[in-house]
């Protein structure tokens, strides 16, 4: 049973956004989708994500990935994401 006023509503990928800067999110939208080195995303913007979520960033990332213009290897962006979630995963705990 849901009580009124006590059901929240499920967070959507664009709340999830909140959490990050528009510096960030583009350093970590090209660490994805136009990877170039392993250590891309820099600690501040490690943090950032941390605090977002895993659950949020890959909502994220799937939305990028469904974008009619969207061009890219799906599999390896996904690949890209894991890896820079796993990698910043150390780093935020410093």
């Amino acid at each position: 049973m849901i009580l009124p006023g006590l059901a929240t509503l499920a967070t959507s990928p664009w709340d999830d956004k909140d959490f990050i800067t528009v510096k960030c999110g583009k350093e970590i939208h090209d660490a994805i989708f136009q990877p170039r080195d392993a250590d891309q995303v820099s600690l501040p913007c490690c943090r950032r994500l941390q605090k977002m979520g895993h659950d949020c960033h890959k909502a994220l990332v799937d939305r990028s990935l469904q974008a009619p213009l969207s061009k890219v290897e799906k599999l390896q962006a996904q690949i890209n994401s894991w890896n820079i979630w796993r990698g910043c995963f150390p780093t935020s705990k410093k």
